[in-house]
């Protein structure tokens, strides 16, 4: 059975009705359907389109999951829940437009839809379930409202490599006081609505070069993971916090110069960037985060000024060139920091630190700004 034409009268497809229907190529709903059963058309694998009647307000679970033909879906404007796993690993779908009074997009409803190249969102009062669009390696563009709201930790957008922008527009049935937007954009890159904190910026958004606008404070976490593209980075002076992980795996970046108000770099904020060659921190840096500096295999030579009172675990791990001059202390691994040399004043906590944990110590003189 290749197509299949649902009655009109019928106003729901109940749990699993075509489950496994790996013939099934296209399908026809009746007007008067109003609900899509879990795991209706799971494994339809041949599946190629489908059109959602106007009447429907809830997909349930996993209803067209796998369904790996799957190359676009016309939703209906009516439709307010998207249930967990709806389409994930329908990993031809290409286009999906969200309808503006979408109330629920439930977890991992989309994940591993790894053709979707963009995802449009309009309503403020969405909830979004953990790892919706996880996976969706080919999203170049996404577009949210500027309340839109994502809880602490929740996934729904990560492993998105291919993101080129990301816009902010106002909520077409509502009126925003501009004071309170959660969010801006800014030439495509994701800012809180003071512009103060740069929460995202697009893996794949073309340039090797970025400013960071003057006024911004905060580097959120991971705002840059994955910017391979990035060689560049200039930060401004109003800095104050580079967050956890912040420029993870910016495989490309070469160089960086900490401004002067920054106080702490965070857990991992350069994890991974293995290219990077000079770090310039500020005489009112305090704290260097765990791993702040893990696997900057390039990194030869590094200041750290006095004030610094704290370098966390494994901070400059595998900054090392060349692993079997590896050795030991008393039949401890230093560091695998054999290629680095700390620059650091006398008596200081970094002359403290590079002692114990084996890495090769020059003293330097203090600079303005230090104690």
């Amino acid at each position: 059975m290749e197509s299949v034409s649902i009655p009109e009268n019928v106003s729901e497809i109940g749990v699993g009705a075509f489950l496994g229907c790996i013939s099934l190529k296209s399908v026809t709903l009746p007007a008067s359907l109003e609900i899509i059963g879990d795991s209706a058309f799971e494994g339809c694998k041949n599946l190629e389109s489908i059109s959602i009647p106007e009447n429907v307000s809830e997909i349930g679970f996993s209803a067209f999951q796998g369904c790996s033909s799957l190359k676009s879906v016309t939703l209906s404007t009516s439709l307010e829940i998207i249930g967990g796993h709806a389409f994930a690993d329908c990993g031809n779908l290409k286009s999906v437009s969200i309808p503006e009074n979408i109330k629920v997009i439930g977890f991992s409803a989309f994940t591993n839809c790894s053709k979707l190249k963009s995802i449009a969102i309009y309503n403020n009062n969405i909830k979004i379930g953990n790892c919706a669009f996880y996976g969706c390696s080919s999203l170049a563009k996404l577009v949210i409202p500027e309340n839109f709201n994502v809880e602490e930790n929740n996934q729904a957008f990560d492993d998105l490599d291919s993101l080129e922008s990301i816009e902010v527009v106002s909520e077409k049935s509502s009126k925003v006081d501009s004071e309170n937007k959660r969010f801006r954009s800014i030439n495509g890159v994701l800012f809180s609505g003071d512009e103060k904190t740069l929460l995202r910026y697009p893996p794949k958004r073309p340039g090797e070069c970025y400013d960071v606008p003057d006024d911004v404070t905060i580097i959120e976490t991971a705002a840059f993971i994955g910017c391979s593209l990035l060689k560049s980075v200039k930060l401004p002076t109003s800095l104050k916090k580079i967050g956890d992980g912040a420029f993870y795996r910016c495989d490309n970046l070469k160089s960086i110069s900490i401004p002067k108000n920054v106080e702490e770099i965070g857990i991992g904020a350069f994890d991974g960037c293995s290219a990077l060659e000079s770090v310039t921190l500020p005489p009112s840096l305090k704290k260097i985060g765990d791993g702040a500096f893990y696997g900057c295999k390039n990194l030869k030579t590094i200041s750290i000024p006095r004030n610094v009172v704290e370098i966390g675990d494994g901070a400059f791990l595998n900054a090392i060139n060349n692993p079997d001059s590896v050795g030991s202390i008393d039949g401890v691994a230093p560091f695998n920091c054999s290629s680095l040399t700390i620059y650091a004043p006398n008596g200081s906590y970094a002359e403290k630190y590079a002692k114990e944990h084996g890495i090769a110590f020059e003293p330097l003189e203090a600079t303005d700004g230090e104690e």
